[in-house]
């Protein structure tokens, strides 16, 4: 703006000294002069107007980041069992201990996202898992990778199967920061890479990851209990994949008993309450759903020659311009995953695809950890979780008051460490159902 005024400004000076010559145009002078002092007093009003609103909203953030600190707040916990809860919590001192979020930015649930999605961690180790390739009976190419600890004493009786968020895999930021932080507490871990997020993993079928489908969670992780039949195995399903654990413990297939327990996190488990509530309106909001549309437009486009040839098109009726105009991750999946998927319609694959509708067939002990500040998550969509804690046993419902989505930064001022609550509040957590499950088999 302030560019186009000067601009306005030389090219009016120049036109006036001109005009000056010319007593006809005298008029048009001083017009132009007027002009040129409304622009510039506009300018200076909306610039200093601005500067004040965000004075005062620096002001205001600053104070109630004061507030945080005087009032330090603890996890909310719902569980209906206290005896397990009461296990947990003896082997988990993190649930009775305040989280402080970074206090420069920390109490801001859309700075943590917009952080964690440009960053995920900061000081991100650069670590490389065992990547085991599976061919399933569908013809798509499903990887895992396995990562193992280089500690002198490796705990092989307890073990960790991550299905990270959407279009994620072994190599993004936050799941390599967690692998690192497991490995060098002697732990072995294997991370599921969603089907056409690995750029030099081909695609070899006309699909790709989504919301529901359950099954390359269940080949990769039977493959890999395979592997080491003696361990008991922890899921932690980060977002999307927050949504594939709890669904697929409750599904009505078979389960290893090598499972012990599920972790949920950040997770919004009723895709048809998401895309109905109110919240969805806002403008902040409208760029979440942008951003994952981009993401998952961009790995469509990556493999178009599988996942939109001329059959796939014609089979599933498939509008290709329209796939890539969609401006939202919904309208994405009216025109694309749905149609893939065989549903009719988008509420009926989102009730299918939603964790919500099959809760109740979970019958290991089960974690959900999220944030109130979560822009990702309206008030709503907490209420199944707080339910199910509500009236199953083993089941615990953690709420903190910030934490965004998957951020959870804590600590310093400005930059925030590399491990964060959560990678704290999982291994504890983790080891304390481990130790839950030790003393059931024990009988005590």
């Amino acid at each position: 703006m302030l560019i186009a005024v000067t601009l306005i400004c030389i090219i009016s000076a120049c036109i006036s000294s001109v005009l000056m010559n010319h007593s006809c145009f005298m008029f048009w002078y001083a017009f132009g002069d007027f002009i040129i002092f409304t622009i510039e007093w506009t300018v200076k009003f909306f610039c200093t107007s601005f500067a004040i609103v965000v004075l005062f909203i620096g002001i205001y953030y600053s104070y109630q980041c004061f507030q945080c600190l005087q009032n330090k707040v603890t996890p909310v916990i719902y569980c209906s069992d206290q005896d397990f809860y009461k296990t947990v919590e003896t082997a988990a001192p993190i649930l009775k201990q305040c989280y402080m979020p970074t206090f420069a930015w920390g109490h801001c649930g859309h700075i943590q996202t917009i952080i964690f999605a440009l960053w995920g961690r900061f000081n991100c180790p650069f670590i490389r898992g065992e990547r085991i390739i599976l061919n399933l009976e569908d013809g798509a190419t499903l990887t895992y990778d396995i990562f193992h600890s280089n500690v002198q004493k490796v705990k092989d009786d307890l073990m960790f199967f991550v299905a990270p968020g959407f279009a994620n895999n072994s190599e993004t930021d936050y799941i390599r920061t967690f692998m690192q932080y497991v490995t060098a507490l002697g732990y072995r871990c294997a991370v599921l890479n969603h089907i056409g997020t690995i750029q030099d993993v081909p695609v070899t079928s006309p699909r790709i990851f989504s919301f529901g489908n359950t099954n390359d969670l269940h080949a990769a992780l039977t493959d890999f209990i395979l592997k080491y039949p003696k361990a008991k195995v922890i899921l932690f399903g980060y977002s999307l994949g927050g949504n594939l654990v709890p669904k697929y413990l409750g599904e009505n297939r078979e389960h290893s008993p090598n499972i012990i327990a599920g972790f949920s996190i950040c997770s919004l488990l009723d895709a048809n309450s998401a895309v109905n509530g109110s919240e969805q309106w806002r403008v902040f909001r409208y760029f979440y759903q942008y951003f994952l549309a981009r993401t998952i437009k961009q790995i469509v486009h990556r493999h178009r020659n599988i996942l939109l040839s001329d059959e796939i098109i014609s089979r599933y009726n498939l509008d290709v311009n329209a796939i890539f105009n969609a401006m939202s991750l919904v309208r994405f999946d009216e025109l694309y995953t749905r149609k893939i998927h065989n549903f009719s319609t988008l509420e009926d694959y989102y009730s299918w695809s939603s964790a919500v509708n099959y809760l109740h067939g979970i019958k290991v002990p089960m974690i959900f950890i999220n944030a109130l500040d979560d822009p990702l998550m309206s008030d709503i969509l907490h209420s199944p979780v707080r339910e199910f804690a509500g009236c199953r046993r083993n089941v615990i419902a953690i709420e903190l008051r910030y934490g965004g989505h998957l951020g959870f930064f804590e600590n310093n001022y400005f930059i925030s460490e590399s491990i964060t609550w959560l990678e704290k509040a999982l291994i504890q957590l983790a080891e304390a159902i481990h130790k839950h499950n030790i003393e059931k088999k024990n009988g005590n």
